[in-house]
């Protein structure tokens, strides 16, 4: 890597990306490479401080609540990333050449609770991004309560049929469908798991993946879902037949009982599995048994988390992001960032984020910002910007 190094520090960092996407069409190891980690976070920070800049609302957020003399981009770095990276704004690089990005599908994998929130996760931002780039996005429809497992199903029909929903939400009709070739895919929350968890039981897919991201990965689980398991085990934990899918049939009117509705696939609920596979001890068992051969597929990945503030956390979360503090200070209100952090050579941090688990991806639930914080002013959509332009940019997608 001196050639590289060397490059960096010429400052000639046009011939630096030439050469970095080179010796990625020759070999993927080399995202193992601290230098190149190195440079992918530099980059996807880069990348993202340009977008955000053209949210108002961020800026505004992230803005001093008198006369702010700082530039957009400080006010940004400052507020939304933490550690060194908040000195990002300083960062002088080359402007992204990526105008179109045609050839890869974007696959999102949502994560628990999918379809039954306001709002669907990037709602705003992925519409946009898919008009800019000319970019196919496909959401894969993950059950909302069921486990990795079962759930692996779910994305093999977006992977093999092109089911599922499209840039804004909708459902794709059967005859519009189309199995996407190769895809980059976005993972959240418990759709992390979900993928792990087939890439692990289907290793031929690899080819297809060019590259993949979590973001606020449920990777190692959660102590919450510790907690929240001990108390439901009772339930019982056979498939499809956990008692909140048998209340929620018995609840919910039969004109709401159908595909397009929140309450829908109620005979597949399995609240017990679904919460057990986000268990700290049944994560942990995932990665020490399959971690090597999840490696070994040399799909460049990426990883990035979010770190909250009580200030920040929705009242309703709060309870739960204190039980979190107990187990690591920075944690997301859901997630801590060490158990969202992904424990492999090929996997890249590309840092921590101020925001809470619903704000790095929902738009706002409310306009009542300071009463119950559900606003959610995060740059969603310059975040998911920056992931492309990066996959781009490396080569891994066109």
């Amino acid at each position: 890597m001196e050639e590289l190094v060397e490059l960096e520090r010429e400052n000639d960092l046009m011939g630096l990306i030439t050469r970095i996407q080179q010796l990625a069409a020759q070999d993927k190891r080399i995202f193992t490479n601290p230098f190149i980690k190195h440079w992918c976070a530099r980059r996807w920070r880069f990348f993202f401080l340009n977008e955000a800049i053209n949210d108002l609302t961020a800026v505004d957020h992230a803005s001093k609540p008198f006369f702010d003399r700082r530039s957009y981009r400080q006010r940004v770095a400052e507020y939304y990333l933490l550690g060194e990276d908040r000195t990002g704004w300083l960062d002088e690089m080359p402007d992204p050449q990526v105008t179109k990005i045609t050839e890869t599908t974007l696959l999102f994998c949502p994560g628990m609770l999918n379809g039954m929130r306001p709002m669907r996760a990037f709602g705003d931002a992925m519409p946009r991004m898919s008009k800019r780039f000319s970019l196919k996005i496909l959401r894969s429809d993950n059950h909302p309560l069921r486990s990795c497992e079962a759930n692996m199903a779910d994305i093999l029909a977006a992977l093999n049929e092109g089911k599922g929903f499209d840039a804004v939400g909708g459902k794709i009709l059967a005859s519009e469908r189309k199995a996407p070739d190769d895809v980059f895919m976005v993972t959240y929350s418990k759709g992390a798991p979900d993928t792990l968890t087939l890439l692990a039981n289907h290793p031929e897919l690899a080819p297809r993946i060019r590259c993949l991201f979590t973001w606020a990965g449920a990777i190692g689980g959660s102590e919450t879902a510790d907690q929240i398991y001990e108390k439901i085990q009772y339930w019982g934990n056979k498939p499809h037949v956990t008692s909140l899918g048998k209340m929620l049939k018995g609840l919910v009117p039969g004109r709401m009982k159908t595909d397009s509705s929140t309450f829908r696939r109620l005979d597949e609920y399995d609240t017990a599995g679904a919460v057990r596979d986000l268990t700290t001890k049944v994560r942990d068992k995932f990665m020490k048994t399959h971690g090597h051969d999840l490696d070994r597929l040399n799909i460049p990945m990426f990883y990035l988390r979010g770190v909250a503030s009580k200030e920040n956390v929705p009242l309703i979360q709060r309870a739960d992001f204190r039980k979190l503090q107990k187990f690591d200070p920075q944690n997301d209100m859901q997630v801590t960032s060490k158990r969202a952090a992904l424990p492999l050579p090929m996997a890249t941090d590309l840092g921590l984020l101020n925001a809470h688990h619903w704000d790095l991806s929902y738009p706002a639930f409310s306009k009542r910002r300071y009463f119950n914080n559900l606003a959610n002013p995060f740059p969603k959509e310059a975040a998911i910007t920056a992931m492309a332009l990066l996959s781009a940019e490396l080569g891994l997608i066109e």
